[in-house]
């Protein structure tokens, strides 16, 4: 009897939970990221033209005056970018009523409250000193809306409400009419429309953000009017992912002498140099992540700032690229600078995934002259097989026939001889002059783990010589007293290479196999 009880209590719990909730999807909820844009068609307040992406998330607890509230978090670029993240205010949502408030030392500048803003609106001078303001009514709507545009009351007409799908589910949209064009209002979403504005602003003239999506658990679950079909899709592999390292090897012929080193590129956090002004460096340079340039195959150190780097969706941008002047004063690189903007900035890689066959119009038609690339010699060949990703590859062709380089989703450039990740497609030297050096892909590390073979890998060099048991570099009989001092000391066992046999054991039979492979040389 008890049993049935507790089953009736609840089932009657959960069909009063229905009822209450009548369809309404809250506006306050975690899991879910507002994609929206800037836009400019012009040089508008220092910004390049064309779109800068940020992310909104509601996401953590706290507690302001006694009440609860989730933070509204900004990241730079498509997705959550950890290392550029703002919370510009602090929301709670009660009988379908969502609030704001700005608590006291949070960012205050990107959160704009209606389209009066501009002209002295008292809701966001509300917002900014503290008090708490009533962001979006789902109950009230017309009035609500009628108050938000006070100025401008007499050109403001409500159409109606509708449903709209969100995520498989119908959900309440109300439409409004300003000056004959229509913006929309939607539960669980937030402002959309034609006019800019986004979920934390109901628009500005003045201020062009636009909402173009929302996704929830990694799907898009409303394309706004706005909407721009830039996201990365599925499986594609980002250049900017941290733990990322590019080492590369240097061959240089001094006079017939040659000489070859390695070096590490290394891509990782915020750019925060000082000779960049703090004004114009958050607003220009927000998400910017700078590239590290390291002696050796190996990290050691802080290593040296060598460019500063800016993530968008299809391309990377490289930012005050010095390799790259230094590689392009000297008439060494094939590709003249293909996009300046602020501060010289330099188009370093295109990847557009809708139209793979773009890269190569911008790769053949974008360089110095004489063309060297063309469509003919520079193709879209089969993918290739990456840390879990399919990545799109573009193979450079000579004359010959022969594959002098690749460019690669994720990697960048691929060649024995032509360009390292900064200074890509660059000129071989002349085969007759008394110094030539040439730069070439060995492999890429991903945490610790060699997750690409590049052209120029060498595994002796990488991986070490197996049979070189005192690890000076060399094979020789210096090596056989080694690894006969580690059969008669056992604490000696450490050294790196011992069982040259394979065997899995060691013993005399090692110091004849290596007494062998000396002799058979």
């Amino acid at each position: 009897m008890k049993k049935i009880l507790m089953i009736m209590t609840m089932a009657f719990l959960g069909l009063s939970q229905v009822v209450a909730q009548d369809g309404y999807t809250p506006f306050v909820r975690e899991g879910v990221q507002w994609v929206c844009y800037f836009y400019c068609d012009n040089d508008y307040m220092g910004f390049e033209p064309g779109q800068t992406f940020f992310t909104l998330e509601l996401k953590g607890d706290t507690v302001i005056n006694g009440k609860e509230y989730k933070m509204m978090h900004k990241y730079s670029g498509i997705g959550v970018n950890p290392d550029d993240d703002t919370v510009l205010a602090c929301l709670r949502e009660e009988d379908r009523v969502v609030y704001a408030i700005i608590p006291e030392g949070m960012a205050s500048n990107s959160f704009l409250v209606g389209y009066g803003d501009v002209w002295g609106n008292s809701l966001y001078n509300m917002a900014r000193s503290g008090q708490e303001i009533i962001l979006y009514e789902f109950n009230e709507t017309e009035a609500y809306y009628k108050y938000i545009y006070t100025f401008d009351s007499n050109h403001l007409s409500y159409l109606g409400v509708d449903m709209v799908e969100v995520g498989g589910q119908q959900v309440n949209r109300h439409t409004f009419n300003r000056h004959e064009r229509d913006f929309y209002f939607i539960e669980g979403i937030g402002y959309d429309g034609f006019y800019p504005g986004y979920p934390l602003s109901y628009g500005e003239d003045g201020f062009p953000y636009y909402l173009s999506h929302v996704v929830q658990d990694g799907r898009i679950i409303y394309k706004g009017v706005n909407y721009l079909d830039v996201a990365p899709p599925d499986g594609r592999m980002p250049m900017e992912r941290e733990g990322m390292q590019w080492v590369f090897e240097r061959v240089t012929i001094d006079h017939g002498v040659t000489k070859s080193e390695y070096y590490t590129y290394e891509i990782g956090g915020k750019d925060a140099r000082g000779d960049i002004s703090s004004d114009n460096y958050e607003k220009i340079y927000a998400g910017a992540r700078y590239c590290r340039y390291y002696e050796g195959m190996k990290p050691d150190g802080d290593g040296e700032i060598v460019c500063s780097l800016k993530f968008d969706s299809w391309d990377e941008r490289a930012i005050d690229n010095t390799i790259m002047d230094k590689v392009a004063s000297e008439g060494r690189n094939l590709m003249r600078r293909m996009f300046v903007g602020a501060d010289n900035m330099e188009l370093l890689y295109y990847f557009d995934h809708k139209n793979p066959e773009y890269v190569l119009y911008y790769y053949t038609h974008f360089q110095q002259s004489p063309k060297i690339l063309t469509s003919d010699n520079f193709t879209l060949v089969e993918p290739v097989e990456i840390d879990g990703y399919s990545c799109n590859r573009y193979a450079y062709v000579d004359e010959s026939g022969e594959v002098q380089c690749y460019l690669i989703e994720g990697i960048g450039i691929d060649s024995r001889d032509m360009g390292d990740l900064l200074a890509p497609f660059t000129r071989k030297p002349d085969p007759d002059a008394d110094y030539q050096e040439y730069c070439g892909l060995s492999h890429v590390i991903k945490d610790g783990k060699i997750i690409y073979k590049g052209m120029r890998y060498n595994a002796e060099a990488v991986e070490g010589n197996p049979y070189d048991v005192d690890g000076d570099g060399q094979v020789n009989i210096a090596d056989v007293t080694a690894l006969v001092d580690m059969l008669m000391s056992p604490q000696t066992l450490l050294m790196q290479h011992a069982d040259v046999d394979g065997s899995g054991e060691l013993n005399i039979a090692d110091v004849t196999f290596l007494i062998d492979y000396i002799l058979g040389r």
